[in-house]
């Protein structure tokens, strides 16, 4: 509490909460202000309100004037009024500026019932809040003192001054019934608040649970497979997060997806194209594109300067929303596609070097590889829609098998997880990827095709923790 630099005058007392905040920019603001004004007591009048006014170089700001509604009939008014300030000047000038709290009596014309004034100086070096009641001081005073006393006892006032006894109020202050009610609504009030609080962590407590059991209330695919042929020669370079929503937002928060690079051979410009898609239903108001990049010199590589970022529908982060990416040439046709789910990019799947699918294998699936392979198989890989053939056929086949690195799949809607059975091995594959170095097989009861199934997929545990 502040110091108590006065003796009370006598003209009654006011009851404020008083908060300061520093500004983010000292600068060109010196904070912000907050005086509750909560009740007064003994005043000589009955019909009473406060004025408030920032006061500089011992001169009241007009601009500044703020005052209260006008609480009638007693001497011991409840307000429950707050005023606000931005203070519109620098930190460095609150040594010449002070806040003026004045009470006024009201009817045909105001006068001045007692008040005190505080250095803003003083208040920011008491950062935060804090409530006390002030002794109201004359007016030569008032201009640069102030006294904090102790909660002050409910003196009884004459109602003659209404030409009328006032058996209420008489019996009331004689009592002491009012302070005792005052406290209990002050109590009350308090138990709100807290209430109020409680209900807010337990919201926020919610929603975060909610979202880390994503997994378990939309689960991945039970098996991620994708055919080779499906694959291009052609590699993007994302870098990817997850953004929570901030207080008041609606929404389930904000996937970032940050273009890097292309690498294809004989494309001399792109753009990237995406789309949100809920339940297999792209939503057409999400769509995206990036601003068309072009090569540089003899560079096989293109290089962006783009971000795509999608606002996710409220609820659970999870598989059932996917972002859907397809990458176009200087005539706007699609050269590849691959999508992520939301809960692929919260825990942090989709950053890294993907190689470019088919449109419709995209759609469902990511592709991850090495740097290494992204520099490396641009060139080896065949051209757009030429197929390996004979022998070189299953050759490559092999390869894009060994190569799968990580592949992620949209869920399947008639799979299912049962907690019961974490323990034990599974071919889920939690998360929407499937494992570096897995070991993978040609199914051999559908001669002549080229699917290649997951052998052996393993639950993550890894995927369980956000």
């Amino acid at each position: 509490t502040f110091p108590s630099p006065t003796m009370a005058e006598g003209l009654g007392s006011v009851k404020l909460k008083i908060g300061y905040t520093f500004p983010k920019n000292a600068a060109k603001s010196a904070g912000k202000l907050v005086i509750g004004v909560l009740e007064a007591r003994n005043l000589s009048h009955l019909d009473n309100y406060v004025k408030i006014y920032i006061v500089e170089k011992g001169e009241e700001v007009k601009a500044s004037k703020q005052k209260t509604a006008v609480i009638k009939g007693t001497p011991h008014p409840a307000f429950s009024e707050e005023i606000k300030y931005t203070l519109p000047f620098p930190r460095n000038e609150l040594n010449i500026h002070r806040v003026s709290i004045s009470v006024w009596s009201s009817g045909l014309t105001s006068h001045f019932a007692g008040g005190f004034s505080i250095s803003l100086e003083e208040l920011a070096s008491k950062e935060g809040e804090f409530t006390a009641w002030f002794d109201l001081l004359d007016e030569s005073t008032a201009r640069s003192r102030y006294s904090i006393v102790d909660e002050p006892m409910v003196v009884g006032i004459s109602s003659a001054k209404k030409g009328k006894k006032d058996d209420d109020t008489a019996s009331i202050t004689s009592t002491g019934t009012l302070k005792k009610e005052k406290k209990e609504k002050e109590k009350e009030k308090e138990k709100e608040k807290e209430k109020e609080k409680e209900k807010a962590k337990e919201k926020e407590k919610e929603r975060d649970t909610v979202s880390e059991r994503a997994d378990i209330a939309s689960p991945p695919p039970a098996q991620a497979s994708l055919n080779p042929k499906s694959l291009l020669p052609a590699f993007l370079h994302l870098e990817s997060r997850y953004d929570r929503p901030s207080a008041g937002e609606k929404n389930g928060g904000t996937v970032v997806l940050d273009l890097v690079e292309l690498r294809r051979d004989a494309t001399a410009s792109a753009s990237v194209k995406s789309v949100l898609v809920k339940d297999g239903k792209e939503n057409n108001a999400t769509r995206q594109k990036s601003a068309v990049a072009k090569t540089s010199g003899r560079s096989k590589s293109i290089a962006f300067n783009d971000t795509l970022a999608h606002a996710l529908p409220s609820g659970p982060v999870d598989h059932t929303t996917r972002v859907y990416l397809t990458v176009h040439d200087s005539r706007d046709k699609c050269i590849g596609a691959m999508s992520f789910s939301a809960r692929d990019i919260k825990d942090g799947n989709a950053t890294g070097w993907f190689q470019l699918i088919t449109e419709a294998d995209g759609r469902a699936f990511f592709h991850a590889v090495s740097d290494e392979t992204a520099a490396g198989e641009a060139e080896d890989q065949p051209s757009d829609g030429e197929a390996p053939q004979g022998d070189e056929q299953e050759d490559d086949e092999q390869d894009a098998s060994s190569r799968f690195g990580r592949v992620g799949r949209q869920p399947d809607p008639r799979s299912h997880h049962d907690d019961d059975d974490d323990d034990a091995p599974s071919t889920s594959n939690f998360g929407g990827r499937v494992a570096r170095g897995q070991s993978t097989r040609r199914d051999d009861d559908e001669a002549g095709t080229n699917t290649v199934s997951t052998i052996g997929a393993h639950h993550d545990d890894d995927d369980d923790d956000d």
